[in-house]
């Protein structure tokens, strides 16, 4: 029987569903394909969020009167640009001031958050940026490629900073790609510290030049404050054996290495709360570092 006519009337966004209409060839070669890498090539590419095309179609814009050429491509590129970039909520940020005083901050923090930075933007690109299901190994995996957040480790430049994450990811095996991968996160952290296209947003404010930094902070630090919300309940924390709490149906599909090594043989998130709560109080510190120090990137 062929498979078009196995998968009629089968629901395609159950995999489980799909999986048992497959006859054991098809699940063998599938099986291979997963534990070669070569499930890749069949996996529409992914583009993160700052690699989007925020200037809409052309044709549009040329055919709309009454404004000028320049003036529309700004307007749609933002936007396109507030609608696919994290939020980011400038009232809630802090005046440096309000933090520190009078006195100025460290040099060297511009070049700890680029650390932090590319272990954000490692892994969004491994999660394909689907990590609703996966905050707590995601933080897992930023605090291996970010000595910054792990250790408070400080580096006084940006080649160490950046370097030093990249590293990391060869020590940790489970969560290497391939050289390649781990090359482009370094393009991406300079990608989003520049931020936006200038020459679409300088006569805009400020914080579209620095948004790209400011949402990557947001919004890792959003998965933290979700780890830190959920770890409060210890449940979450052990593998439950109440009768009261439901077994999730367990895929039927052959397991892909997404959360390998970040956790034990009992399931269990190997998080420590009290370094998630820091390291959600320092990303709302760097938050306002960038808020109020951007022009320091570009800067020696």
């Amino acid at each position: 029987e062929d498979i078009n006519d196995r998968l009629d009337g089968v629901d395609l966004d159950d995999p489980n569903k799909i999986w048992e209409k497959l006859d054991e060839s098809e699940k063998l070669e599938f099986q291979k394909l997963v534990e070669t890498g070569e499930i890749d090539k069949y996996i529409p590419k992914y583009v993160p969020w700052w690699d989007q095309n925020f200037c809409g179609s052309q044709q549009l814009i040329d055919e709309v009167n009454g404004q000028s050429t320049a003036t529309l491509k700004t307007e749609t590129y933002i936007k396109n640009m507030e609608k696919q970039v994290p939020k980011v909520n400038f009232e809630s940020i802090q005046e440096m001031p309000k933090l520190i005083g009078n006195q100025k901050p460290s040099k060297i923090i511009k070049y700890n958050i680029l650390n932090v930075v590319y272990a954000y933007s490692y892994a969004l690109k491994y999660f394909r940026g689907d990590y609703s299901q996966y905050y707590d190994p995601f933080a897992e995996m930023c605090f291996l490629l970010s000595g910054n957040l792990r250790d408070n480790q400080n580096f006084d430049s940006a080649d160490l900073a950046i370097e030093a994450a990249a590293s990391s990811v060869n020590q940790h095996s489970m969560i290497s790609v391939s050289p390649e991968f781990t090359k482009s996160v370094k393009k991406d952290v300079l990608k989003i510290v520049k931020g936006p296209r200038e020459k679409l947003v300088t006569n805009g404010p400020l914080n579209y030049q620095s948004l790209f930094l400011l949402a990557s902070i947001t919004d890792l630090g959003h998965v933290f404050k979700l780890c830190s919300k959920k770890s409060q309940n210890k449940k979450h924390l052990e593998r439950s054996d109440s009768e009261n709490t439901p077994t999730p149906e367990k895929s039927k599909l052959p397991e892909l290495n997404i959360d390998d090594g970040l956790f034990d043989t009992e399931r269990t998130v190997k998080l420590d709360l009290a370094l998630v709560k820091k390291t959600s109080k320092k990303l709302d510190f760097y938050l306002s570092w960038v808020h109020s120090y951007y022009n320091e990137f570009n800067q020696n």
